[in-house]
């Protein structure tokens, strides 16, 4: 379990996403931050991190196509389509793309 700043257990979802299923975590508010781990990773590594940034923050930390609770689709573990994966998810929560 990953928990926020105050202790708080982050919030966490699945989204149908470009062809497949995530699994992502969301705490805090204010601009958004994407936190994306390596592979053989998942979201869950960022775990340390997340309460460090939720008192200024939204921290989305999804697990990449393939890995963590994320869906094990055939196909599309490519850079451009993981992106495409993250920037579907982002427009899903509702956050705008920023510089």
């Amino acid at each position: 379990m990953i928990f926020d700043r105050q202790g708080e257990p982050v919030r966490t979802g699945r989204a149908a996403v470009n062809g497949t299923s995530l699994h992502y975590r969301t705490a805090g508010s204010g601009p958004a931050v994407v936190l994306l781990h390596g592979v053989p990773k998942t979201g869950y590594h960022w775990r340390h991190l997340v309460p460090k940034l939720t008192p200024r923050y939204t921290v989305v930390v999804p697990d990449l196509r393939g890995l963590g609770d994320s869906a094990h689709p055939a196909d599309g573990y490519d850079s451009a389509t993981m992106s495409d994966d993250v920037a579907a998810l982002m427009a899903r929560l509702g956050q705008r793309p920023t510089a």
